[in-house]
C-alpha cells in the first residue's frame, strides 16, 4: 500500500537506487576491461546485472568466465547455478551442482537447484532439495516460502499453512507470505483472519 505523505519520497529513493546500482555497473564493467584476467571483477559485474536487469544469459556468461578463471571462486559457482536454475538449463545445473556439494554441502547449492525444478512444476525434486536446504539452513526464508507455495499448489492447506506461518514469524512484511496465508484463511472460511492478513499486506509501505 502507497501511503500518499511518503508516496514521492519512496519514488526518489528508488530511483536513487537504481541510479546507484546503474553506476556500480558501469564501474565493474570498466574494472573487467582493467584486468580482464580477474575472476572477481567478472562476479562483480554479474552481480550488478542480476541486481538491475536480471538479464540470465548475460550472467551466465560473466560467471562462466569467473569460474574459468578461478575454479574454486564458490561463491561465482553458486551463483551460477542460481543462473543455470532459471535458464532452466538442467544438465549445466545437475552438473555443477554436484560438483560444489562434493566438497561443499551448503544449504544454497541445495536451494539454487531446487528452484530450476521449482519453476519447471516438478515439485517432488523440487521438495526434496529444499528439505536438504532446510537442514543446513533451518532459519532460510524462501525455502520456507516456496515449500508453502508447493504445498499449497498440492491443496495440502495445513501443511503449506505451518510454513508460511513461520517465513512471516521471521519476516512479518513478507507480502507473499501473507497474501497466501490469508487466501488459505479464506478456503477455510475464516473471514475475520483473511481480513487481518489483508490489512497487514496493505499497511507494509512500497518499496
Amino acid at each position: 500500500t502507497i501511503i500518499p505523505i511518503h508516496h514521492f519520497e519512496c519514488l526518489r529513493s528508488a530511483d536513487a537506487l537504481r541510479k546507484k546500482q546503474e553506476w556500480y555497473g558501469r564501474l565493474t564493467e570498466q574494472k573487467i576491461q582493467e584486468k580482464p584476467d580477474d575472476a572477481q571483477a567478472y562476479y562483480e559485474c554479474a552481480t550488478a546485472i542480476l541486481s538491475t536487469s536480471k538479464d540470465y544469459e548475460k550472467d551466465r556468461e560473466l560467471l562462466e568466465k569467473a569460474v574459468s578463471l578461478d575454479a574454486a571462486y564458490l561463491d561465482a559457482q553458486l551463483d551460477l547455478l542460481y543462473v543455470y536454475a532459471k535458464l532452466r538449463r538442467e544438465k549445466e545445473a545437475v552438473l555443477l551442482f554436484e560438483k560444489i556439494i562434493k566438497k561443499n554441502p551448503l544449504a544454497a547449492a541445495y536451494f539454487n537447484l531446487g528452484v530450476l525444478y521449482y519453476d519447471k512444476k516438478q515439485y517432488a525434486k523440487a521438495l526434496l532439495l529444499f528439505a536438504n536446504a532446510l537442514k543446513r539452513a533451518p532459519e532460510h526464508i524462501q525455502t520456507q516460502y516456496l515449500i508453502g507455495v508447493i504445498f499449497m499448489r498440492q491443496k495440502k492447506y495445513a501443511e503449506a499453512k505451518v510454513f508460511f506461518e513461520n517465513v512471516i514469524k521471521r519476516n512479518p512484511t513478507h507480502r507473499q507470505a501473507l497474501f497466501c496465508r490469508g487466501a488459505i484463511a479464506h478456503r477455510e472460511k475464516d473471514e475475520k483472519k483473511a481480513q487481518k492478513y489483508a490489512e497487514r499486506i496493505r499497511s507494509i509501505p512500497k518499496e
